[in-house]
């Protein structure tokens, strides 16, 4: 009978299986009945179990009175254990193998997320920085000459007052004085107090005054009427830092 290594045995009543053929020799060893049928996994034929050499063999090593076990003593009862045992050895083996593998992929995956994650963490954190130091810097106050604004002055006989609008992307910080000049007395001149805007925002406009500083504006340039004459006086606004 050809040699295979997986059989199915059948008692007369029932059919178990399959088994290895070491299996099928420890039954037999245990006292498996002579009369049960074999036959190799995927063929039809049932014969005897004494119709294949080895377990003829076994059969031939078994004692007289040890033929009361079941024939069924693989598929039920101690044989059956073993049976359980043998697939629970074989299942711990592939598991042994096979975990390792599963969280050695897994705990790569979480740390090629965790690197993802921390870059994208930096990523937020950097722009986040710099968009804080834009901020600063807008916020921060830059002094910039008149030139740089867009203002409006004029006088009266008591003060200077400017309007200064931002149109710059940053928060700046403008100073002046007004100035008038005797168009006939050359080097006669009055100048106002200093005057800052302070931070002024983007799109903002703020307004300064700043009393005469000096004299009265009024006695260089009086008219009839009381008041200032630009007929003989000139006004202009400059920067306080470049006062000539």
């Amino acid at each position: 009978m050809e040699s295979t290594s997986s059989w199915e045995l059948f008692d007369g009543q029932e059919q178990h299986g399959p088994f290895t053929e070491e299996a099928v020799i420890e039954a037999i060893g245990r006292g498996m009945k002579p009369t049960t049928k074999v036959r190799p996994v995927g063929k039809e034929q049932w014969k005897l179990i004494g119709s294949h050499g080895p377990f003829a063999e076994a059969l031939a090593r078994v004692p007289a009175n040890a033929g009361q076990v079941a024939a069924t003593g693989v598929a039920s009862g101690a044989p059956r254990s073993s049976a359980i045992a043998i697939v629970a050895v074989v299942l711990l083996a592939v598991l042994a193998i096979e975990i390792p593998v599963i969280f050695a992929v897994s705990s790569k995956r979480d740390s090629e997320r965790e690197l993802a994650r921390l870059a994208e963490q930096e990523r937020r954190d950097k722009a986040a920085a710099d968009r804080r130091a834009e901020d600063l810097a807008r916020a921060e106050p830059r002094r910039v000459s008149l030139e740089k604004t867009r203002h409006e002055c004029n006088a009266t006989n008591s003060e200077t007052t400017c309007y200064v609008t931002n149109f710059e992307d940053s928060t700046i910080v403008a100073c002046m004085q007004g100035l008038l000049l005797n168009k006939e007395a050359a080097g006669i001149r009055l100048y106002s107090m200093p005057m800052c805007t302070g931070p002024v925002k983007s799109n903002e406009t703020r307004v300064v005054t700043a009393p005469w500083d000096g004299g009265r504006a009024v006695d260089m340039c009086k008219s009839a009427s009381g008041y200032l004459d630009f007929e003989k006086c000139n006004f202009t606004v400059i920067d306080y830092a470049h006062k000539p």
